[in-house]
Formats: structure tokens, C-alpha cells, sequence
């Protein structure tokens, strides 16, 4: 389930909380941050955070490998 979405800048790329609801408080449990390009599509990948999330936008959009950027693609 998605939570709460965060924008990169002014870059067009988003941050996207990933989890799943806790039945007994209603509340989402975070378990990971995803990334949304401009067009809506989610990039393959899970993050241990937002900041890593977000590492990873400006690192593609420097040119980087997402491999380089630390906490990228953590597995879920």
C-alpha cells in the first residue's frame, strides 16, 4: 500500500511511502520508500529510506548507476 508522496525538488521524480496497514491502529507501517518518475511509473527498487530514495533521483539525474548510490535497491 502507498502512504504519503513526496516531491524531489522540482524535478518531477516522487518519493513514495511503501508499507502495509497495521490492523490493530489502522496506521500504515512503513517498510520501505519507492521512486515515481514524472510519469507516474514506479522505478524497480525498494529503499531503506526517504533520503536513499531520494539519492537515488539525484544520482540518475547526474548520471549515475543506481548501484552506486547507497541503500538503493534494497530487496522486499
Amino acid at each position: 500500500m502507498i502512504g504519503n508522496a513526496w516531491p524531489v525538488g522540482d524535478t518531477g521524480y516522487s518519493v513514495l511511502e511503501w508499507g502495509e496497514l497495521d490492523r490493530q491502529t489502522l496506521g500504515l507501517r512503513i517498510t520501505a520508500w519507492v521512486v515515481a518518475t514524472p510519469k507516474g511509473e514506479q522505478l524497480p527498487g525498494f529503499h531503506a529510506s526517504r533520503a536513499a530514495a531520494e539519492a537515488v533521483v539525484r544520482a540518475l539525474l547526474a548520471g549515475a548507476e543506481n548501484d552506486a548510490v547507497p541503500g538503493a535497491g534494497v530487496p522486499r
